[in-house]
């Protein structure tokens, strides 16, 4: 019967914790930069696509369809000229007017 107890306190220990915080106790909010510990890069690419509105995108069938951009055209080789949707805000509220 003695083991049972013990056991039974060891396991309420380590269940709980032993540490000099208690149960239930608040921790502080973390603060500082953002670390990612995670550097997978399909995690980049899943926050990427689910946070992000893109300029355009690609359909079922493989085609270009606007997202962001209303019109993309090519000026040159090296410059793309993109028309943006009206009334776009950005993430704190300004409107996106690049």
């Amino acid at each position: 019967m003695q083991k049972l107890f013990v056991g039974s306190i060891i396991v309420i220990f380590c269940t709980l914790g032993w540490g000099s915080s208690g149960f239930g106790e608040e921790r502080p909010a973390p603060r500082g930069e953002l670390r990612i510990v995670d550097h997978h890069p399909l995690n980049w690419a899943s926050i990427t696509f689910n946070v992000f509105e893109h300029l355009v995108e690609i359909d079922t069938d493989g085609k270009l369809v606007p997202g962001l951009a209303n019109s993309w055209r090519w000026l040159d080789d090296r410059t793309l000229e993109v028309k943006l949707r009206q009334g776009v805000k950005s993430y704190n509220g300004d409107v996106l007017d690049a």
